[in-house]
């Protein structure tokens, strides 16, 4: 049976890539004509949202065969620069019958161990390398949202995004640096990630 590609799956994509650098390559793979992509992008940052990303992937959906449509999805993102959302968002590996760029000659007792590490991982602190990593991928439009489950405060939350220019980048990764000197674990900021809709880049940021 073909795997579906479903709304809810479309919009946490669109959230994930909304503010990266490598969302005009991701719209040219899909087959779009750069200035269309370009418009997409401009409704993303005039609406501080992932608005503009999830009308070009419904857009590209509608025009796609429906058994075409996760493989030439995991195609484009591999090729785009986003081959860590492949494993994110289409954990089976294979998808309506394409291999990842992960699936190949694993050997069964280094995954288990990997699955093991990765539960361990949870109950320390996180690192700065992840910081980064998470702040590059998170969606303007989550900020004040996850900021609140950080704990911060809305006007301290502001004055952080308003202090580096609204990049939103930039601010994310002073809430999470000042949340992690204060004693934050990976299992806390999991939660927070969960709470503010943005469960899906939990696996990217440990990469």
């Amino acid at each position: 049976m073909t795997e579906t590609l479903t709304e809810e799956k479309v919009f946490e994509l669109a959230e994930a890539v909304a503010v990266d650098k490598n969302l005009l390559i991701l719209g040219l793979k899909l087959g779009f004509k750069e200035p269309k992509v370009k418009m997409y992008i401009s409704t993303n940052k005039r609406n501080e949202s992932s608005e503009g990303t999830s009308s070009m992937l419904f857009d590209w959906k509608r025009k796609t065969p429906r058994a075409q449509q996760i493989p030439d999805l995991i195609k484009a993102l591999n090729e785009s620069g986003f081959a860590e959302l492949v494993d994110d968002f289409f954990p089976s590996g294979l998808a309506g019958g394409v291999a990842t760029h992960a699936v190949s000659a694993v050997n069964p007792s280094t995954a288990a161990s990997n699955t093991d590490n990765a539960h361990v991982s949870t109950e320390r602190l996180v690192t700065d390398g992840e910081i980064t990593r998470l702040a590059s991928r998170l969606p303007y439009g989550r900020y004040s949202q996850l900021c609140e489950e950080l704990g911060f405060h809305y006007n301290s939350a502001q004055s952080i995004l308003v202090k580096h220019q609204r990049d939103s980048t930039a601010a994310f990764k002073e809430v999470l640096q000042e949340w992690k000197d204060k004693g934050g674990f990976m299992v806390d900021l999991d939660t927070a990630l969960k709470n503010s809709d943005l469960g899906g880049l939990i696996h990217v940021y440990k990469k």
